[in-house]
């Protein structure tokens, strides 16, 4: 069993190494688990569960199971993982069923071809969308939508001149990772920046004009970074959604 973060089942970077062990067969089952379990970290993570040897009737299947929700709440800042939560999955784990919302038993052979995404919300979600069938999502519903400041040229200029904090553009977004360390420095303009153009932990930048298409999805405690007029920010609402979802 190994832990990971999300972004270690839906990022660019990952790809081949995911796409290798999917296709060799060797993952039984990946569990998300509560937000807030570990220091310094509010996202979430997952326990990816493998296995050479298969049992028969589980061989080129995965179980996705989702216990996010099963979570008790230690302090301010930390939580843990309900009794409740660790019963349903032990169970889920042993007889190998689906619930609802809960768990999702896929074949290989229905593992997004893009990405190979391996979040179980992914598959858990396709199978909720099915039996509803909800086929499609209006993105305003779902996420706050905001363009990147928009500065005339001798205005950036000046804010540049002794900036400290990171001011992105498209060509810092490469092969769906943010490179602040090509990024420009800039001076906030005026508070509202940080409440408008500043980036946080999950949100999603994509290209607002340009040629080529850009997407990345911004990783844990992030520096202080503000984002140009050619990004857009989408800030999924997670009691509704979930950014790695929408990012994939």
């Amino acid at each position: 069993m190994v832990i990971v973060t999300s972004g270690t089942l839906t990022r660019k970077n990952e790809e081949k190494l995911r796409k290798n062990i999917v296709s060799r067969d060797w993952i039984e089952a990946v569990v998300t688990l509560p937000a807030n379990l570990y220091a310094n970290t509010r996202t979430g993570s997952e326990i990816i569960l493998f296995n050479k040897k298969k049992e028969k009737k589980r061989q080129k299947k995965i179980l996705f199971i989702d216990i996010s929700k099963y979570f008790l709440r230690d302090n301010r800042n930390f939580y843990s993982i309900s009794q409740e939560g660790i019963d349903l999955a032990t169970d889920i784990f042993y007889k190998y069923y689906e619930v609802q919302g809960v768990s999702s038993i896929v074949n290989v052979s229905q593992i997004d071809e893009e990405v190979c995404s391996l979040k179980p919300l992914r598959y858990i979600g396709m199978q909720k969308q099915k039996d509803t069938n909800i086929q499609t999502l209006c993105l305003g519903d779902i996420a706050h939508i905001a363009r990147g400041v928009q500065l005339k040229k001798e205005e950036e200029e000046a804010l540049c001149l002794n900036g400290t904090a990171f001011y992105l553009n498209i060509k810092d977004i490469q092969e769906g990772r943010i490179h602040y360390e090509d990024a420009r420095r800039i001076s906030p303009k005026s508070k509202d920046w940080h409440k408008k153009f500043e980036i946080r932990e999950d949100d999603i930048l994509i290209t607002s004009k340009g040629a080529s298409f850009k997407i990345a999805i911004v990783g844990g405690n992030p520096p202080e970074t503000y984002i140009c007029g050619n990004l857009t920010l989408l800030r999924v609402n997670k009691s509704v959604y979930h950014s790695y979802i929408l990012y994939a």
